[in-house]
């Protein structure tokens, strides 16, 4: 059975720098015989978490009560081998539909009667800046932390400074993406 991977790309551009790296690794994905879905977040309706606490209650099943599109992303990301999010870094952090995104998942970890449907999962991140990679690292560290939090499995990240999408179809980042998916996936 090929290994699910979902890579949900947090770029409002479906032809930009971030979605030109998530084409290179839905490739070399596929190639190495995973099945590949991407969604693009920007183009879903997808508000961040308002702290309402329906989630915690008894007759909800560990979902969002807010009626938008991540109701049909809970089961792209909890039936996914692999979730990769891909993101452009705007002021030092991931886009705000990526957060919004994410903000929405703590509903699948509730307290305190310990259910946490994240336990395990496996997740990554891809992102493009137009600056040095170090801007990237407070995103990265943020994302390392949520894994750590809620028991999600932080398998690394790929970050391409001063992206240019011209370069990155080139193949001027294969290695690194080859590198990338080498520590990522599982070894067989």
């Amino acid at each position: 059975m090929p290994m699910k991977v979902t890579i949900f790309n947090g770029s409002p551009l479906t032809s930009g720098n971030t979605s030109a790296l998530s084409s290179i690794l839905m490739a070399k994905l596929a190639g190495r015989g995973a099945e590949v879905e991407e969604i693009m977040l920007f183009q879903k309706n997808v508000l961040g978490c308002n702290h309402c606490d329906r989630c915690r209650a008894d007759d909800l099943p560990l979902r969002c009560s807010i009626p938008d599109d991540m109701i049909r992303l809970y089961d792209k990301f909890l039936d996914s081998d692999l979730l990769i999010f891909a993101s452009p870094i705007y002021m030092w952090n991931l886009t705000p539909c990526t957060l919004a995104f994410i903000t929405r998942l703590h509903c699948l970890c509730r307290s305190p009667d310990g259910h946490n449907l994240m336990k395990g999962i496996n997740l990554a991140l891809a992102l493009t800046m137009g600056d040095e990679a170090d801007v990237a690292r407070h995103a990265v560290d943020s994302m390392s932390e949520f894994c750590e939090y809620f028991l999600i499995n932080f398998k690394g990240d790929m970050a391409v400074p001063f992206a240019d999408k011209d370069e990155i179809l080139s193949g001027k980042h294969d290695e690194d993406a080859d590198a990338f998916l080498d520590e990522i996936l599982p070894q067989s």
